[in-house]
């Protein structure tokens, strides 16, 4: 994959299980928000190809893959900042594939009492913290198959960063594969089993968390820690 004649992401290959919960790490400018585009038809494919549920979704736009079971959210975006809290939630609903319990508004706002208290209020009104909130209440109404976390924690007051790790726990279990890039590791280690190390466009490490996690070399040398 490239922007002009920048290769941003070359070799990238990985694969996840159903349930799974994946952690991309990497310094800035590795690749990391690409790879995460490139998945959601969100950024163009050179070569390669995406597959779901053993399926190429290479050629399906954005909107098709979201359809599809292909969910993401970037940071503050994806929410509509003229309408309620309520209106977003419900503008986003998509029937559930597959068998597993529906998520609902009943659900989501179980999950974020903030947006429930907050129901009436337009998506400009709210803090930073809870517009992310939002957006990820947002990406759950779709009854994703994939959801693909792209710095959920990111410039949050502490408070936030708290609630934000408790959701992306709580969704263990739940029938959704979750690919987690975020800069703060400890949500990452506490949530994934499985690892990806970027560099330079490609998976440099790939591994289980729990080893992964106490290698000082590897952390020193992919992420300055």
């Amino acid at each position: 994959m490239a922007y002009g004649k920048f290769l941003a992401l070359s070799e990238v290959k990985l694969s996840a299980d159903a349930s799974s919960f994946v952690g991309i790490i990497g310094r800035n400018g590795v690749g990391k928000t690409t790879l995460l585009r490139a998945i959601a038809g969100l950024a163009p494919i050179s070569r390669g190809e995406v597959r779901l549920a053993g399926e190429s979704i290479t050629q399906l736009s954005a909107v098709a893959r979201a359809r599809r079971g292909v969910s993401i959210v970037l940071d503050r975006k994806g929410i509509f900042p003229s309408l309620s809290v309520l209106e977003n939630l419900t503008i986003a609903a998509r029937a559930p594939r597959g068998a597993r319990a529906a998520w609902n508004l009943e659900r989501v706002f179980a999950l974020f009492p903030r947006l429930n208290e907050r129901r009436k209020n337009r998506g400009d009104a709210l803090s930073g913290g809870e517009q992310r909130m939002l957006s990820m209440g947002r990406a759950l109404m779709t009854n994703p198959d994939v959801l693909l976390l792209d710095e959920p924690t990111e410039g949050l007051a502490p408070q936030f960063v708290e609630e934000i790790r408790k959701v992306i726990l709580s969704l263990k279990g739940q029938g959704i594969v979750v690919l987690l890039v975020d800069q703060n590791l400890p949500t990452v280690f506490g949530a994934c089993e499985r690892l990806i190390v970027m560099h330079r466009g490609g998976i440099a490490i790939e591994g289980n968390t729990g080893e992964l996690r106490h290698d000082r070399e590897m952390l020193e040398r992919h992420l300055g820690v």
